[in-house]
């Protein structure tokens, strides 16, 4: 198991390898289609997406300090 939030004020995973120029965008990326599961550091792969960039939906993370996303709809 990962954690992937910052926790006492210190950086995150994901920000520690973007600082370190391993990933180039502090991000990270869940596909959860059908057969199609991946998880991606720094980038968004749009070729696993049934309708590439226009099938993206995109939440970001509201919390402070901790990982936390609001998902209003499926």
């Amino acid at each position: 198991m990962l954690g992937l939030a910052p926790t006492e004020n210190k950086k995150s995973f994901v920000s520690q390898l973007h600082a370190n120029g391993t990933i180039k965008e502090e991000l990270i990326s869940l596909n959860y289609e059908d057969g199609n599961h991946s998880i991606t550091f720094g980038h968004i792969d749009y070729d696993k997406l049934p309708y590439g960039k226009d099938g993206l939906n995109y939440f970001s993370n509201v919390g402070q300090n901790k990982w936390a996303v609001v998902i209003d709809y499926f």
